[in-house]
């Protein structure tokens, strides 16, 4: 559902960095309602936070993963950290690494650019978020 909507709507050409390109499309999708100043909260991220370290794609995702999972704080959500767990597990699996400088070695191409690990990343969200839906505290509106 995620990668679909980021490849039919051209996502790729709002020339967005990998991390908020996956808040945008979680927040049109997910219904988040995050207004353009909150989806700046991401744009940090971008790049493995600038130092190619966690892939912004991921710290993105851990973002969205917090709000839908999440009800006041993460201290009081013991769930937030097991499916934090298992969406690192899954996409480290997937992709070969958690980290942009390995990504961007194996995944990204000139043509395309980080987009394969943006798709993964949207891919791995979408299938942990399904999984555990009924334990969202914030639902599509």
């Amino acid at each position: 559902m995620l990668s679909e909507y980021y490849r039919d709507n051209n996502i790729s050409e709002l020339d967005l960095n990998c991390a908020e390109a996956v808040l945008h499309v979680a927040n049109s999708v997910y219904g988040m309602g995050l207004s353009p100043e909150n989806m700046k909260l991401s744009s940090a991220f971008g790049g493995g936070m600038a130092i190619e370290d966690k892939c912004g794609a991921v710290t993105a995702s851990l973002m969205v993963l917090g709000y839908l999972f999440v009800d006041k704080k993460a201290h009081e959500s013991g769930f937030i950290k097991e499916i934090t767990r298992e969406f690192f597990n899954t996409f480290e699996s997937c992709m070969g690494s958690l980290d942009c400088k390995p990504l961007k070695k194996t995944h990204r191409t000139e043509s395309e650019g980080c987009r394969p690990v943006i798709s993964s990343a949207l891919q791995v969200l979408d299938q942990v978020v399904s999984k555990y839906s009924e334990k969202r505290v914030r639902t599509v509106l």
